[in-house]
């Protein structure tokens, strides 16, 4: 967990990255997460760039 949560943020121009807020899964369970690796599939197959930041429930 990072806490708070703005500084697990990417936010640097040139990373164009997008942000997913992912609550209720640890980071070893984001391995085993069918939700999360469908964002991830989504977001590589339909990229959106800038400072975006959306959330993931469990």
């Amino acid at each position: 967990m990072i806490t708070p949560a703005v500084s697990a943020k990417l936010t640097h121009p040139a990373l164009a990255a997008t942000n997913v807020r992912i609550r209720d899964i640890g980071h070893l369970s984001l391995l085993l997460s069918r939700s999360v690796l469908a964002d991830l599939i989504t977001g590589l197959e339909h990229p959106v760039g800038g400072d975006h930041t959306r959330t993931r429930g469990a």
